[in-house]
């Protein structure tokens, strides 16, 4: 299994990092850990975490035993195997569909490191801002080249810049956007991913839009249609509450009343309030 990020003992270090990824810099961070694995900018027990986080990449990078990992995760990351199975629906990934705050360009231009980082590259800013504050609401339209500028190497700016919720690298790539008809300071934009070409892709659901991946990938798209199954067994619903975590937290008392003394199958962060459960399961 692909280890999750590692949360560091130093706050800051969390805050900054969550900036980078919400901006978009996701290599950047991966970067990062590395300095933090030879001791650069961080404390001796975040050296270690980073380090722990690296090796047990690598470790998974190198197998040939299944990896169970997120759907981000099996796109992008390049492991030997010549096989992905989804367990639903990857589609969201493959027509990403974002917001972009125009007030988080603001604050990237206000920002007292700009000068230094930013250079010929700040006016670019603010003329994108005035751009997508001057088009029409709801009207869909391609980003201009000439507002594609690569900002791989501003890292360091947005690190410090607080209070951004958008994410800019995939605004800049983006195939199309439109403006929010009722928020005039809101964008959808939508980026085209592509599934590895290289490899088979197994899409286990029963709700997946055919027609849409036959529009994405033509011939290579199979459907293998298993309609025709027969339910063996009992299943018994209380269909009073959904059960969702939110409404598990509200009504403990009666789904505990309601369960048989058998393992039980629970959210982890209700482990210890369900009777019977079985965290290994």
């Amino acid at each position: 299994m692909t280890p999750e990020f590692p949360v560091f003992t130093d706050p800051k270090l969390n805050e900054k990092i969550d900036r980078l990824f919400k901006a978009g810099f996701v290599k950047q961070v991966h970067r990062l850990l590395w300095d933090f694995k030879n001791g650069v900018g961080c404390n001796p027990d975040d050296r270690k975490l980073a380090q722990a986080y690296i090796d047990k990449n690598k470790t998974i990078q190198n197998s040939i035993k299944s990896i169970f990992t997120t759907h981000t995760r099996a796109v992008h990351t390049p492991f030997g195997h010549d096989t992905i199975i989804f367990d639903e629906d990857p589609l969201h990934l493959q027509l990403d569909v974002d917001t972009l705050k125009i007030a988080d360009l603001k604050k990237i231009k206000k920002n007292k490191h700009r000068a230094f980082l930013i250079g010929e590259n700040h006016s670019r800013f603010i003329k994108l801002q005035r751009y997508l504050e001057s088009v029409e609401e709801g009207e869909i339209l391609s980003l201009p080249d000439e507002y594609k500028v690569d900002i791989t190497n501003e890292w360091l700016l947005f690190m410090q810049t607080e209070s951004i919720d958008s994410n800019i690298m995939k605004f800049l790539s983006c195939d199309y956007f439109y403006k929010d008809e009722s928020d005039r300071d809101l964008i959808h934009f939508i980026n085209k991913e592509s599934l590895p070409q290289d490899k088979k892709i197994i899409i286990m659901s029963a709700t997946i839009p055919v027609k849409i991946y036959k529009e994405l990938y033509g011939e290579r798209v199979q459907v293998i249609d298993i309609t025709d199954v027969a339910h063996k067994g009992t299943i018994t619903q209380h269909t009073r509450y959904s059960y969702s975590r939110n409404s598990l937290g509200k009504h403990l008392d009666d789904a505990n009343e309601k369960l048989d003394k058998r393992p039980t199958i629970t959210f982890k962060s209700f482990n210890e309030q369900i009777d019977h459960t079985t965290p290994d399961m």
